[in-house]
């Protein structure tokens, strides 16, 4: 898939919402159903699943290293942006220089 005639874009990035991965969000709304949904035990206490609870468990540990790897290659990428940029200003004031020298 291309974006505005730019590089290819992975077709298997995860959807985010205010940074955190969808996926992550999804499986610590289930973690918290599963608590809310407990029954209500001694003390006050919620007795939850323990089955549903480590799957759960699992899969948001299985999901958290796949985050954090699309977040460190975006980091990547905003790093090597911004190093084009930062050395792309000497060629830029240059040009300007250039530019008010030649106009009357």
């Amino acid at each position: 898939m291309r974006v505005n005639g730019n590089e290819p874009q992975p077709e298997n990035i995860i959807p985010v919402y205010g940074g955190i991965p969808i996926n992550v969000l999804r499986t610590l709304d289930e973690i918290e159903q599963l608590v809310e949904n407990g029954k209500l035990g001694f003390m006050g206490k919620r007795v939850v699943n323990e089955e549903e609870f480590f799957i759960l468990i699992q899969r948001l540990r299985s999901e958290l290293p796949r985050a954090m790897k699309d977040a460190e290659e975006l980091m990547k990428k905003a790093e090597a942006v911004d190093l084009e940029t930062r050395s792309a200003w000497p060629t830029a004031r240059d040009i300007i220089t250039q530019t008010r020298d030649l106009t009357p």
